[in-house]
């Protein structure tokens, strides 16, 4: 499983709902972009972002500690019908992984987040 994090070549995240901003985050482990932006209430300017060799081991090593490759595919309460909607999108060397949700979230959610905010600068939740 180690060895998969090493394979991550590029996550894309999402999450917003029809109220409020919606937050997209890019990370591009092969040539080391970083960006973010925002749609919404709350409109700021994207971010693009630069990283070095120890940047992109801090990203592997980031998304490692949340698990992400170990999420489910969905993450759905059908008790609510409005509200937050977030995808993730994981190409690996020999694939990609989609996962998404609505209105709930894998146990490492906001530890995620919490490493797209380290990462970016930015908010991502």
């Amino acid at each position: 499983m180690n060895q998969d994090y090493n394979n991550i070549k590029k996550i894309e995240a999402s999450i917003g709902g029809y109220f409020g901003s919606s937050y997209k985050f890019k990370a591009d482990l092969v040539n080391g972009h970083i960006s973010w932006s925002t749609e919404g209430e709350y409109f700021e300017p994207p971010i693009i972002l630069n990283m070095d060799a120890e940047g992109i081991t801090l990203v592997r090593n980031g998304l490692r500690e949340c698990n992400i490759l170990s999420w489910d595919k969905e993450y759905i309460d059908h008790h609510i019908l409005d509200g937050t909607q977030w995808s993730l999108e994981i190409q690996l060397s020999e694939k990609s992984i989609h996962i998404n949700g609505s209105n709930a979230y894998p146990p490492e959610w906001k530890k995620f987040c919490e490493v797209v905010r380290k990462l970016s600068g930015k908010p991502f939740d």
